[in-house]
């Protein structure tokens, strides 16, 4: 009796070191990559990106520039071009120049819900212009009552203001 009183010891000890093991295993499993593997690949990636020839950039913004240019009611291309300015040019006049681009689509198609919601997020979200956003929702909501974006958009800019 003594002895299967050890081995059932031994076992029960085996069971928890196993136990422990697959604990272990499942603590591992949380995170398929190692993180600071993770952090030293982008910092690399960051680092080759900057490296990109000015040239390279310059063509870049050229073709997006055309792309708006070629179709300038194309509000995800403005977007795609402010976004290319400010987060990879670094360039403190994007905002404006992107700015400037919406208002002329809104001009071209003044009734083109669509581009005015853009307008009006741009001014909201980006300029912080709150009264130039208000005025844009306002607009879109006289032009459609239904337009859910836009009733969505001012109300949430009403609740963020009061």
């Amino acid at each position: 009796k003594k002895q299967e009183k050890e081995k059932g010891k031994e076992k029960d000890k085996e069971k928890e070191k196993d136990k422990g093991k697959v604990e272990k295993d499942k603590k591992k499993d949380k995170f398929q990559f190692d993180p600071k593997m993770l952090i030293d690949a982008a910092s690399k990636s960051f680092a080759s990106a900057a490296e990109l020839h000015e040239k390279e950039l310059e063509d870049m913004e050229r073709g997006l520039c055309q792309i708006v240019e070629e179709s300038p009611t194309n509000v995800t291309a403005m977007i795609d071009l402010f976004t290319f300015r400010r987060l990879v040019l670094q360039d403190d006049d994007a905002a404006h120049k992107c700015n400037i681009t919406l208002h002329q689509a809104c001009i071209l198609a003044p009734n083109d819900t669509e581009v005015l919601l853009w307008y009006g997020n741009f001014q909201l979200s980006i300029l912080g212009n709150v009264p130039e956003a208000e005025a844009i929702y306002l607009q879109i909501i006289d032009m459609d009552k239904t337009d859910v974006l836009a009733c969505s958009n001012l109300a949430s800019l009403y609740h963020t203001v009061n």
